[in-house]
């Protein structure tokens, strides 16, 4: 079977196929549409967007795509194609070619979204992916503009306190993958207590909330914040919900949210880690030394033989 790297001929064959599309991630495919409609290909030769596809011809042709970050550390699995052949030992080889590419740009982590009952995740979990986490995915409905409080964070302080709560928050795990400055996303606050990262694009916006469990009046502040961006993106909007904001599913429930999907977001380690072992300082060393003799004691406190 013959792997390549996609190229311009392989247009029509992608046209082809934009409807058979698997999304690998979610708030790409809500912010900037699908993959391989006209726009999506035309990242293929943006000097602005670090993007690479692979094409494989067998009994049938399986497209698959890969994303890298501005920094590089952080790239995330964007598609395959068709679904209607992607339970094909060629999947694997396609995979395996992805993984060559994030290796090429230096990626430590690659990542995948799969919807949580999908029959490929077996597939991803054989090639050494493992979950990261657990999100859903929720869209809003139409929201009449309000008066809110909350408002892009502007200066160092506001940065401050926004990771305090982050570091609080977010897994240390998971802290490497979910940086906001490594997903590019925008911060507001509404107070100390509740924030929002924000991913905007052509065709809808995502928000990512970072609230305090034990912030004041939650339904109110979602429903202020759906306000603020839907007047200023004018896109759809949709929520991501990761599992260790879960606690906020009533609360979207109560505005009138509608639930879209529950997706593992699977991750796969590139750089192993390795510690150097240093030998402990000498002074932590225990050193034995032999016991001096038990001389037993009289009870009357005497010496022995007197």
């Amino acid at each position: 079977m013959l792997i390549r790297r996609f190229a311009w001929w392989d247009i029509p064959e992608a046209l082809r196929l934009r409807n058979e599309v698997l999304g690998l991630d979610t708030t790409r495919l809500l912010t900037g549409g699908n993959p391989l409609d006209g726009l999506g290909l035309v990242r293929h030769w943006s000097p602005f967007h670090q993007v690479c596809s692979v094409i494989a011809y067998g009994e049938r042709p399986i497209l698959g795509g890969i994303s890298c970050n501005g920094e590089g550390e952080l790239a995330h699995l964007l598609y395959l194609a068709p679904l209607s052949h992607l339970d094909t030992p060629a999947l694997s080889l396609v995979l395996e070619a992805l993984l060559e590419q994030a290796l090429e740009w230096g990626a430590l982590y690659v990542l995948a979204e799969v919807e949580a009952s999908h029959p490929l995740l077996d597939a991803f979990r054989r090639l050494r992916f493992s979950v990261a986490l657990w999100e859903t995915f929720w869209e809003f409905p139409e929201t009449q503009p309000k008066d809110t409080s909350w408002e892009a964070i502007r200066d160092g302080v506001q940065r401050g306190n926004f990771f305090s709560l982050y570091h609080r928050l977010v897994p240390p795990m998971l802290q490497g993958i979910e940086h906001p400055g490594k997903r590019r996303q925008r911060i507001y606050a509404l107070n100390a207590w509740g924030y929002a990262l924000v991913s905007a694009g052509a065709h809808g916006t995502v928000v990512t909330p970072l609230f305090h469990p034990d912030m004041p009046e939650p339904v109110d502040a979602l429903r202020h914040l759906a306000s603020l961006l839907q007047a200023r993106y004018h896109r759809s909007l949709y929520l991501r919900l990761p599992s260790y904001q879960s606690w906020l599913e009533s609360a979207l429930e109560q505005v009138g949210a509608r639930f879209l999907s529950r997706q593992a977001l699977l991750i796969h380690h590139l750089a192993k880690v390795e510690f150097e072992k240093e030998p402990l300082p000498e002074t932590s060393v225990l050193r034995t030394q032999p016991s001096p003799p038990l001389i037993p004691t009289p009870l009357s406190g005497k010496s022995p033989g007197k």
